[in-house]
């Protein structure tokens, strides 16, 4: 089994929330701040991440040899966009909607699965996952707004990531007692984490 990116996710903290987190006046150093902000969220995101869990809403598609895994990977999972199988005459065939059903753990429950055709990937399952964002309907002048769904503890992480790597730009801190992490972004991360 193996996952891949199909639609990778929006940036999980903005250049303005960056800013004000430093302290910053101006954009003299904009693309530096957004490259970090970019670098912390790969870190923590996705299949790649550390923590084993989507953040930014995005799609996924998953690829195996048989039906049954006992949920799909990279929690929260939003919905199932399509179930693609390779049948034993080995053409593919799309399941309907209506022949399974996501279940709230992040399964995907069938009565009766397909028969499949031999292959290492004779299954592959897209689905949207992560936290979505939250449209604010406008409001008399007050434009509409659209704000993150992220764990606030999420992305005061990545924000201490970003203020630790704006501070230290360098490899090796000398002088210093270096921590593979800082113990705050651990604290704060460490409930999301999901252990494989």
């Amino acid at each position: 089994m193996h996952v891949r990116v199909v639609e990778p996710p929006e940036p999980i903290v903005t250049w303005e929330e960056a800013k004000a987190h430093l302290r910053m006046e101006g954009d003299f150093e904009r693309e530096t701040v957004e490259g970090y902000i970019a670098a912390a969220t790969a870190w923590l995101d996705g299949p790649a991440g550390w923590l084993g869990r989507c953040l930014g809403a995005q799609t996924l598609e998953l690829v195996d040899c048989a039906f049954g895994n006992d949920r799909l990977p990279y929690p929260p999972i939003l919905s199932v966009q399509r179930i693609v199988y390779t049948d034993p005459d080995g053409v593919e065939q799309v399941m309907l909607d209506t022949d399974y059903r996501l279940l709230q753990n992040g399964s995907i429950w069938a009565e009766i699965w397909p028969t499949l055709g031999r292959g290492p990937e004779a299954v592959r399952v897209r689905y949207r996952c992560g936290y979505p964002n939250r449209i604010i309907p406008a409001e008399g002048e007050t434009p509409e707004q659209v704000t993150s769904t992220v764990p606030a503890p999420i992305r005061h992480a990545i924000l201490l990531l970003v203020g630790q790597w704006w501070q230290t730009r360098a490899a090796v801190n000398i002088g210093n007692i270096v921590n593979e992490m800082p113990f705050a972004v651990e604290a704060l991360l460490s409930p999301y984490r999901v252990w494989r």
